[in-house]
């Protein structure tokens, strides 16, 4: 949909619903946002006033505003309700704020504290933290912190609080109080946590409404016993029961993130689950240290495989569930238990990642056991399965489909991601490079294929299409997707007769664009956006 502007005349209701059914022309329109400063002499108030909200971009936004005090009085509401980032912003390394956007948002909101009550969600950056995590901060810094302290006191109406170095906020910053008083804060996430984000997390009341709660411990803060406002942490750090005491009744959702060696080897992962009377999503992330000591190692790995913390969450549920996402299969070991889970939740839609580099690939013909998975994301990681002489593509897809055919399938995703240590590393110099890390004599070449890229490259996916809609009686879409480019990405509608049966005849080839659609408009569409 176009917009024209004849003689400065236009007709209001047209253009109100223009910009209701087409966001993207007042978005992204570089005319109607350079003529800005004439826009009230050529469109109505009321118009004005509601393409506000439509225009996201905040640099734009503050400039269309600026136009007249009516728009900037308007425009404050929706410049304050998305994401406040204070800090360092990683995709603008050039630019070092030091105080001066502290000090610029500080003085915005006192001028008028209720420009306070429009904001929802704050997000604290590396820096802030950083810029401010010595104990001899200079006067002048000491009062911008005073000012920022109140500021946040201001918030009343704050749903979700994100900080970067929670442990350095919370130490040098004092903020733990302030937070803790904010009434409507609904959902806190915190990186970098330590004993002082632990004491801070406790000041909250019984009646925080917070649902939502993310934490991920720093283990060069998990030290020996400390004493920090009158609270004595011996394990505390390790024992997330603890951690959130207080607001525990009322989580819906919590994430916790902590390397495996750092927690205590006793920790019951199900009273964890049980405490919370009311979650329903609890994701345990426990990551295995590349260079943990070759003696404990063996003891992490059998601890893990005994009882994945990242599952137990489920067990506490007592119903069954729709989606069950990002589940990792990556030892025979824990196969027992995710076949336990999946009984038990019933999904109908199940995003799966299976990493073949140490699995046999006969395993693949039992992976999923369950009546219930309609809708199903399989990702099948090859990394180092080049150097598995007997490993090949063909075998390991004929074993998956001779299991895909006992589900009930209707939506179907096989992603085939591999990539050999030469396009690793060539990713690795690209990232390096971006940032303006070059090494000498090592000029970005194209990666060498090797006999996986070979074989995915000149896979006959046609035929494997036919050999999954003959033996899935039920199958309707179906999606073959290779992550790393080796080829083009495939998908095919099934069109089925009355008996049901399939032949070469019946799959139709889908459009890229038409794919994509149905991949965005599917439950896959968060997992599809992080893998596309």
């Amino acid at each position: 949909m176009k917009m024209s502007f004849v003689n400065g005349e236009c007709n209001s209701v047209d253009v109100a619903r223009a910009l209701h059914y087409d966001r993207q022309t007042l978005l992204y329109s570089k005319t109607l946002i350079r003529s800005s400063e004439t826009l009230p002499t050529v469109l109505d108030w009321d118009v004005l006033i509601y393409a506000l909200s439509y225009v996201e971009d905040k640099a734009y936004q503050s400039r269309f505003m600026r136009t007249c005090r009516t728009l900037y009085n308007a425009g404050i509401p929706v410049l304050m309700s998305g994401e406040l980032s204070i800090g360092w912003d990683m995709n603008n390394l050039s630019d070092d704020p030091g105080l001066a956007l502290t000090d610029s948002f500080c003085c915005f909101i006192e001028k008028d504290p209720r420009r306070a009550l429009h904001i929802r969600h704050m997000y604290f950056r590396d820096s802030i933290a950083e810029q401010y995590s010595f104990m001899d901060i200079e006067e002048e810094e000491e009062a911008l912190l005073e000012r920022l302290r109140r500021v946040i006191g201001h918030c009343k109406n704050l749903k979700k609080l994100k900080i970067d170095l929670a442990e350095a906020f919370f130490s040098a910053l004092g903020f733990a109080a302030t937070v803790g008083s904010l009434p409507n804060l609904e959902s806190i996430e915190l990186s970098n946590a330590g004993r002082a984000a632990v004491a801070a997390i406790r000041k909250f009341t019984a009646t925080a409404p917070i649902t939502h709660a993310s934490i991920a411990f720093d283990k060069d803060d998990i030290e020996d016993e400390e004493v920090i406002g009158n609270i004595r942490f011996p394990e505390l750090l390790c024992d997330p029961i603890a951690a959130f005491g207080p607001i525990r009744n009322h989580l819906v959702h919590l994430h916790v993130d902590l390397e495996p060696e750092y927690s205590v080897d006793d920790f019951n992962s199900y009273a964890l689950a049980l405490s919370c009377p009311n979650l329903r999503s609890f994701d345990w992330i426990t990551w295995d240290p590349i260079d943990i000591a070759p003696e404990f190692a063996e003891a992490a790995r059998k601890r893990n495989e005994k009882s994945p913390l990242q599952w137990t969450w489920s067990m506490a549920l007592p119903c069954t569930v729709k989606y069950w996402e990002e589940v990792t299969l990556s030892y025979r070991e824990q196969f027992p238990r995710f076949w336990a889970i999946l009984s038990q939740l019933r999904p109908t839609h199940l995003q799966l990642s299976i990493v073949m580099e140490s699995l046999p690939t006969a395993v693949l013909s039992e992976v999923v056991r369950s009546t219930t998975v309609t809708h199903l994301w399989v990702r099948m990681a090859l990394v180092n399965c080049a150097f598995r002489p007997a490993f090949t593509v063909q075998t390991m897809l004929l074993k998956l489909l001779s299991n895909l055919r006992t589900l009930p399938l209707a939506f179907l995703v096989i992603e085939l991601d591999y990539a050999n240590q030469d396009t690793l590393d060539a990713d690795r110099r690209r990232i390096r490079e971006l940032y303006g890390v070059r090494e000498p004599g090592r000029p970005l070449e194209r990666p060498k294929e090797d006999r996986l890229d070979i074989a995915l490259a000149t896979l006959d996916i046609d035929a494997a299409a036919r050999k999954v809609a003959s033996t899935s009686p039920g199958l309707k879409r179906l999606f073959i997707r290779f992550s790393r480019g080796q080829r083009k990405d495939a998908a095919w509608e099934i069109i089925r007769n009355k008996e049901g049966s399939t032949s070469s005849g019946d799959l139709r080839a889908l459009e890229e664009v038409d794919a994509l659609e149905i991949l965005r408009a599917s439950v896959f569409k968060r997992h599809f956006a992080d893998s596309s």
